[in-house]
C-alpha cells in the first residue's frame, strides 16, 4: 500500500508531496521503496498542488479533500478483545506508563505479521493499532534501548503472578540456530533441530492450561537442560517469588538438582532415567505386579503403580518414589520391535541388507564378528582361549581376536551371555590347533579352553 512522503528542499523552501510504494528486493534481500512526484504544497495555505504531469484523473485520485483513505481493522479487534480479557495492557501501562502505546503497538505488529520491525513503520500507516499514528523506526529503536533489565523484570514478575492466579507454570528450554559472530550467547552445544550450527538457548516458562509465555531467560548455547534448573531457582529467589511446586522431565534430573530444590523449601516432581542403580534396586524389589492391587486408570490407561517413602541423600530428605508400569505399552513395544526383527530377518534372507539396519543385523542376525548367518544352513563357531587372547572361529576361519582378556565366560555385563538357542555345546579343556579348529583334528594339549557351538540359524 501507498503511503506519503514529503521533502522540503532547502534552497527554495518548497516542499514537494512523493507518492511511496514498498516493495521487497528480492535481489538485495532487503524493503526498498519507489517514489514518484505527484505534487507540492502551496507555500502560505500547505494545500496539496497536484502535478502538471499528472492528467485530470490522476490528479483527481491524489487530492486529500476527494481521496477516500482505508485503514485495516480486524486484526486490532481481535487483539483488543484478548488483551482485554488477559489484562495486559493495564498491566504494561502500570510497568512503562510512557511507552505502553508503543510497545502494544509493536506486539499486535508482531502477533499479525511476525516480521521484522523493520517493516512495522509501514504496517503502522496502514493498520489500526493502539498508538493511532505512524509509529516510526526511529522512535521504536528509542523506545527498546530505553527498556532496561529492572523494567523487564518488573513486568516479568507482575505478569507471572497474574498467571499464576488460575494456571499452572511449565519449564523448557528450546534453542535458536545462528550464524551470529557478535552475540556472546551463541555456542555450539546440543541442537534439538539437528542442525550443525551455534546456538542460543531460550529458557521459558508458559501456562500449562494457557499455553502463554510467563517468563524467559536467554542462556549460553552450550549450557546442557540439566544445569538451567539452578538459574531458573536462583530468578525465583531473586524475583521474591512464592516457592513453586516443580513437575520436571528426565532431562532436568541430577543429584544436584534435586538437593538444590530440597534446599530452597520447594515441592517438586521430576521423571528419573531408569539407567540409574539406586532405581534397580527399588525395582527389584519389588515383589508380584500382577493382580487388581496398585493398578489405577490415568488418562483412559491402566497403569500399576507403586509409590514408597525414599530418604535422599546423606541427610536423608523426605522423598517419595513413585514408579509407574504400563502392560499396555510394553505389548505395543514387543510387538514393534518383532515386526522390525522379522522385516531385518527378511532383508537378509534375500541378500538385500539395509546400512541403517547394520546395528540391528549385527546383534541379532550376526556371529557377532560381522558375519552375517544365512538361513537353513548350520555352522560350526569355535572360540579358543590361550593366556588371555580370545578367539572366534567361524566353519574354521578365523573372524576375530582379542586380546588381554580377563575372564573369557564373560562379555563384561553378563556371563556366558548368548542371544539365542543352542543345539549342541562342547568344552574341551585342551589346546587346539589351528589346523583342528574347524573339527579336523590336531593336537590338543591342557590349560585351556575351546567351545564348540553348532546350532541352525533359525535357532541363533
Amino acid at each position: 500500500m501507498g503511503y506519503r512522503v514529503y521533502q522540503t528542499n532547502k534552497k527554495s523552501g518548497v516542499t514537494y508531496v512523493y507518492e511511496a510504494v514498498s516493495y521487497w528486493d528480492k535481489e538485495k534481500k532487503q524493503p526498498r521503496n519507489r517514489q514518484v512526484c505527484i505534487g507540492k504544497l502551496d507555500p502560505e495555505t500547505k494545500d496539496f498542488i497536484p502535478s502538471k504531469s499528472l492528467d485530470s484523473k490522476q490528479a483527481a485520485a491524489r487530492d486529500p479533500e476527494v481521496t477516500a483513505s482505508a485503514e485495516i481493522v480486524g486484526p486490532t479487534i481481535v487483539l483488543d478483545a484478548i488483551s482485554e480479557r488477559l489484562g495486559l495492557s493495564k498491566l504494561l501501562k502500570k510497568c512503562l506508563p510512557t511507552e505502553h502505546l508503543e510497545i502494544m503497538s509493536m506486539a499486535y505488529y508482531l502477533a499479525a505479521e511476525g516480521g521484522a520491525l523493520s517493516h512495522c513503520e509501514t504496517w503502522s500507516k496502514s493498520h489500526a493499532h493502539p498508538l493511532g499514528s505512524v509509529l516510526s523506526s526511529q522512535c521504536m529503536s528509542k523506545i527498546l534501548s530505553n527498556i532496561t533489565t529492572d523494567h523487564k523484570q518488573t513486568f516479568l514478575s507482575r505478569w507471572m503472578e497474574k498467571s499464576l492466579e488460575n494456571d499452572y507454570l511449565c519449564y523448557d528450554i528450546t534453542s535458536v540456530s545462528s550464524y551470529s559472530k557478535l552475540n556472546e550467547y551463541i555456542k555450539h552445544g546440543y541442537n534439538r533441530d539437528g542442525e550443525k550450527l551455534p546456538q542460543m538457548n531460550i529458557a521459558m516458562l508458559f501456562g500449562q492450561n494457557s499455553g502463554l509465555p510467563v517468563y524467559f531467560q536467554r542462556m549460553p548455547g552450550n549450557i546442557t537442560d540439566v544445569t538451567t534448573l539452578r538459574n531458573l531457582v536462583k530468578t525465583f529467589k531473586a524475583l521474591d517469588f512464592k516457592a513453586p511446586n516443580y513437575v520436571m522431565d528426565k532431562g532436568f534430573y541430577s543429584k544436584k538438582n534435586v538437593d538444590d530444590v530440597l534446599s530452597s523449601r520447594s515441592k517438586f516432581t521430576v521423571a528419573v532415567p531408569l539407567n540409574n542403580k539406586w532405581v534397580h534396586k527399588v525395582i527389584d524389589g519389588i515383589g508380584d505386579i500382577h493382580g487388581p492391587e496398585g493398578y489405577r486408570k490415568l488418562d483412559d490407561e491402566i497403569i500399576y503403580v507403586h509409590s514408597s517413602l525414599y530418604p535422599w541423600g546423606k541427610d536423608k530428605r523426605r522423598c517419595y518414589l513413585h514408579l509407574y508400569y504400563n502392560a499396555h505399552a510394553r505389548a505395543i513395544d514387543i510387538d514393534r520391535c518383532s515386526e522390525k526383527l522379522v522385516q531385518y530377518k527378511n532383508e537378509l534372507e534375500q541378500g538385500k541388507p539395509v546400512n541403517e539396519h547394520q546395528e540391528a543385523d549385527d546383534n541379532f542376525y550376526s556371529a557377532g564378528v560381522g558375519t552375517t548367518l544365512s538361513a537353513n544352513r548350520v555352522y560350526t563357531l569355535i572360540g579358543t582361549y590361550s593366556a588371555g587372547t580370545l578367539k572366534f572361529y567361524v566353519d574354521g576361519v578365523l573372524k576375530a581376536t582379542t586380546t588381554s582378556v580377563t575372564d573369557p565366560y564373560s562379555d563384561g555385563t553378563n556371563k556366558l551371555a548368548f542371544g539365542g538357542m543352542v543345539d549342541r555345546v562342547t568344552g574341551i579343556e585342551q589346546r587346539a590347533a589351528p589346523a583342528g579348529v574347524g573339527g579336523a583334528g590336531g593336537s590338543r594339549p591342557s590349560n585351556d579352553f575351546m567351545l564348540n557351538q553348532t546350532s541352525p540359524v533359525a535357532d541363533i
